[in-house]
């Protein structure tokens, strides 16, 4: 028989009852033959036959046990593995408080459905094996599901912070925004749901992306503004890389030239359906220019028109012809050939073409004195020269009405020269405020002898002289050189 392999395996006994223990005889035949007797071998027999009983039962009492144990454990087992089924459906949070409970609950009805205590000491130990074993994985499996809700919520919930950030004006409510957004990375980090490391990093990353959405609200509402602070962006975007912010600043100047060509065709055209006046031109202009709304090109435009309308003086220009020129320059698509052409029968003067080819290649002057020191002197020169002109356009806008053709102003001609000089040593490196005032001074002095030539030309009754000097000294442009200013518009062959 196998019983004694199972007892020592299971742990269970079975003793005999006590009364029915083994007699000194091997066995029944063996007693009545040592006996001799009858009666004695009678008595020994029954004595064989008691222990054959009691070997019996102790085997019925084993099979029992067995089957209880063999019932209470599959039975329990299964209760286990369903109820880690169960709770998967449930709360991340609610999981393993359900499973303990629900296991709790399973053993108690087990056990008290054992009478043997020498089972229901086994199962007890089998039991707790068991539980502890599953309850792991429940606990694995309820943190797994808990990181992935976080992380789907951090994911949902964390570029919707940045823009909430982004979107909000004062200081206080951007901090709570920010020390919210912050505060789950750290729960993630203390539940260990989320690596430290990572977490930091997460950090750095949504100050930088809160610049940036800064920046990009900022272009849209004021790109002039964001180019210029993106001049010096350690003081504004600290914390934006330098290839991004070279990005956002040719992005802010895109920007700036799209509000630029705005503001200068609604002015414009405001103008020619006569809803301004030539002064109201000028003002909007000029204020336009201090805003950075008006290029400084076409602010010179304005201005020219302006003054000559108030001279009394029509413009060499025909700004119907240069308009569309020019905002075809604006986009790269400039039929060259056209403009050449407009120049050749008196529709453009030189300085317009010279504008218009720089504007084609994209070197067109927008702002482009970056130290504030030169812009100021830069203006104060270009005051000056409006100025010193004053009274003898004065004098030839009194020509003028009597149909005596004067040419255009010379103070117009004198700063759109100057400022393409300007241009020219700002693009070499060679601008100064003392540079500045010598090239002023030398370009006045050309123009206004020119000037009191004609003016005194006219005084006296005499046809117009020769055209007008070059007003580069040292000898007259070529027939048609963009870079030589604008009184090559004066030369003849066109």
């Amino acid at each position: 028989m196998k019983i004694p392999i199972y007892e020592r395996q299971v742990g269970l006994t079975a003793e005999t009852p006590e009364g029915m223990g083994p007699m000194a005889p091997t066995g029944a035949l063996g007693s009545m033959e040592a006996a001799g007797l009858p009666g004695k071998a009678l008595e020994q027999t029954g004595a064989a036959l008691t222990q054959i009983g009691g070997e019996v039962i102790r085997h019925m009492r084993h099979a029992k046990q067995l089957n209880d144990l063999a019932n209470a454990s599959y039975a329990i087992q299964d209760q286990l593995k369903g109820l880690q089924d169960l709770v998967k459906e449930y709360d991340p949070e609610a999981q393993v408080p359900a499973f303990e409970q629900g296991a709790q609950d399973g053993f108690d009805n087990q056990y008290q459905n054992l009478t043997d205590p020498e089972v229901q000491a086994i199962f007890k130990n089998h039991w707790t094996t068991w539980y502890f074993s599953i309850l792991q994985q429940v606990k694995n499996e309820a943190q797994k599901q808990k990181g992935f809700i976080y992380l789907g919520n951090l994911q949902a919930n964390w570029q919707k912070s940045i823009d909430l950030e982004v979107k909000t004006t004062d200081d206080l409510s951007r901090a709570r925004i920010r020390d919210e957004a912050f505060k789950m990375l750290d729960f993630g980090v203390t539940t260990l749901l989320l690596h430290p490391a990572v977490a930091e990093k997460m950090k750095q990353e949504r100050d930088k992306a809160v610049q940036i959405g800064t920046l990009d609200k900022e272009m849209g509402e004021d790109p002039v503004g964001t180019y210029a602070r993106l001049g010096d962006p350690q003081k504004y975007y600290p914390d934006v890389d330098p290839e991004v912010i070279r990005i956002k600043r040719n992005q802010a100047l895109g920007a700036v030239h799209q509000l630029q060509e705005k503001e200068e065709t609604q002015l414009y055209t405001d103008y020619t359906q006569k809803k301004i006046t030539p002064l109201e031109l000028k003002q909007q202009a000029d204020m336009g220019l201090a805003r950075g709304t008006i290029s400084r090109s076409m602010h010179m435009l304005f201005s020219n028109i302006y003054d000559c309308g108030m001279a009394g003086i029509t413009p060499k220009t025909d700004y119907d012809v240069y308009w569309p020129m020019y905002q075809a320059a604006k986009n790269q698509n400039l039929d060259m050939q056209k403009a050449i052409a407009a120049r050749g029968i008196g529709k453009l003067t030189d300085g317009d073409v010279h504008t218009l080819i720089r504007l084609h290649e994209g070197k067109a002057p927008q702002s482009f004195f970056k130290v504030s020191l030169l812009k100021k002197h830069y203006d104060m020169n270009i005051a000056d020269i409006k100025a010193r002109f004053k009274p003898v356009e004065g004098l030839m806008s009194i020509y003028a009405l009597k149909s005596k053709d004067m040419g255009p102003l010379p103070s117009n001609e004198a700063a759109s020269l100057f400022t393409q000089e300007c241009e020219v040593a700002d693009a070499k490196g060679e601008l100064t405020a003392e540079w500045m005032r010598t090239k002023k001074e030398e370009i006045v002095k050309v123009y206004m002898e020119d000037a009191l030539i004609r003016t005194k030309s006219m005084k006296g009754g005499k046809p117009m002289g020769a055209p007008a000097p070059s007003p580069r000294p040292g000898g007259k442009p070529p027939l048609f050189n963009p870079t030589a200013g604008p009184k090559g518009s004066q030369q003849k062959g066109w």
